[in-house]
């Protein structure tokens, strides 16, 4: 939701007064006027009709530069985009070679026309069209860009000092804002802690309720033998390997609440990125433990809801529901079963790392699930990582060469991160991997 450069606002906003032209009623003239991002003035003949919509104030909106930011970055600022409104000004000139008068007149319907688009188009985003022309530039598009466009009530007694043309009498004009346009802020370095409660307590009566969801997180701090652990709420949970290996403890998660008695109980699991339903299969080992907590198995497979194909659990944001089945006796005899799901709670499914190699040189590898994820030939998880080694930002290698401060994928379970030398021995540099907004649990390069 961010430009680059304020100059595709003001091509948008040619492309809509110029298509305008070709369709309007009012205007007959088989000629159509150019339109210019500059004040027509006289010193300014091309031999056609001109509009010019000219961008003649700019204003930062600091309501928008109070937001929280994610990291340590100075200033903050600079990871923010700024808000700004753009002014323009629109007004018109006739070319005429034999002055007959008429020119004044003929510049008043070609601004009937260009104020009347820009009154019928009153916000501008990636849906909008004219005469079948998207309306933004490729440079706009696909970044959640919307703008809106008002006239602003200049009173005719300050019109005079908006208009700029040197010795040239006064020409109409139409004043417009546009907001709010966001510049594209600097992408952050650094990446703040996590938050590890929630807490969610209305529930009703008989019905399946989830009101909370954990899991036991168990590190090793290098140097020290002793195994800790943290209980994690809501739950952020790496899968399992496939059996038969070992379950870890980290990928043991609870969900409690109430409601849950029934013949049968189900977990559904929804990506809040690709929003596609899955239930559990038998892997997971979902169990009802006492009345109010449901016990589970993260896996590496769940089932598709839709056509119960196995798919791949990927790493990010989750809602998670229980699905209760009961059997219920109707009076001819028959049995009708009876499926309630309960509210959607949130959890994360977070990246699981297997190893962390001894460095090569500057170069470390490290295994795990999962790291890229094709859908049609295209990477899905490609935009989604994010890589810290300490409080610092890896970039992602896209050339030939690997840099310093680089990392790459090489393959679905595998990456590889190039530190910046010197790296002195004997360090312990915090590790940090983010795959679509899921964090890794706690981890250490070990020099």
């Amino acid at each position: 939701m961010a430009v680059w450069d304020i100059g595709d606002v003001t091509s948008s906003l040619i492309l809509l007064i110029q298509q305008a032209f070709t369709t309007s009623p009012a205007w007959n003239n088989p000629v159509q006027p150019v339109v210019i991002p500059e004040i027509p003035g006289e010193q300014l003949d091309i031999g056609h009709n001109v509009i010019g919509i000219y961008l003649y104030h700019v204003k930062e909106q600091k309501e928008y530069g109070n937001f929280p930011v994610s990291g340590s970055d100075q200033p903050p600022v600079r990871v923010l985009p700024m808000a700004i409104c753009l002014y323009y000004q629109v007004s018109a000139r006739h070319y005429q070679e034999n002055n007959d008068g008429t020119g004044a007149l003929e510049e008043q319907q070609m601004m009937s026309v260009a104020m009347k688009v820009l009154h019928d188009y009153p916000f501008l985003d990636d849906a909008s069209q004219i005469n079948a022309l998207p309306v933004f530039n490729n440079n706009l598009m696909g970044n959640e860009n919307r703008f809106n466009i008002s006239q602003q009530p200049i009173p005719y007694g300050d019109a005079v000092h908006n208009w700029t043309a040197g010795q040239s009498p006064l020409k109409l004009s139409a004043y417009y804002e546009l907001s709010t346009v966001f510049l594209m802020p600097d992408q952050a370095r650094s990446y703040s802690g996590r938050v590890l409660t929630y807490g969610n307590y209305i529930f009703l009566k008989g019905a399946p309720r989830i009101t909370g969801s954990q899991n036991i997180i168990g590190y090793t701090i290098p140097g020290d033998s002793l195994q800790r652990q943290v209980k994690i709420q809501p739950a952020q949970t790496p899968p399992a390997k496939a059996p038969p290996a070992p379950v870890a403890i980290d990928s043991m998660i609870s969900f409690f609440g109430s409601g849950f008695e029934g013949d049968s109980i189900q977990l559904r699991l929804i990506n809040r990125s690709m929003n596609i339903p899955m239930f559990n299969n038998a892997d997971w080992k979902l169990s009802l433990a006492g009345v109010n907590t449901i016990n589970a198995i993260v896996r590496e497979k769940a089932l598709v809801e839709k056509t119960g194909v196995p798919a791949d659990v990927l790493p990010g944001m989750y809602i998670a529901q229980i699905v209760v089945s009961r059997s219920l006796q109707l009076p001819n005899g028959q049995t009708r079963i009876v499926s309630n799901s309960s509210n959607q709670f949130p959890f994360i499914i977070s990246p699981r790392i297997d190893n962390i190699s001894a460095l090569v040189g500057t170069v470390v590898t490290i295994t795990g699930y999962i790291f890229q994820f094709f859908v049609a030939a295209i990477d899905i998880l490609a935009d989604k990582i994010d890589v810290y080694v300490g409080e610092k930002r890896m970039d992602r290698n896209k050339t030939v060469l690997f840099n310093p401060d680089e990392f790459k994928i090489t393959a679905p379970n595998t990456m590889q991160i190039n530190l910046a030398a010197p790296v002195n021995p004997g360090q312990q540099i915090p590790l940090r991997i983010i795959i679509d907004g899921a964090e890794s649990g706690p981890l250490w390069i070990q020099t």
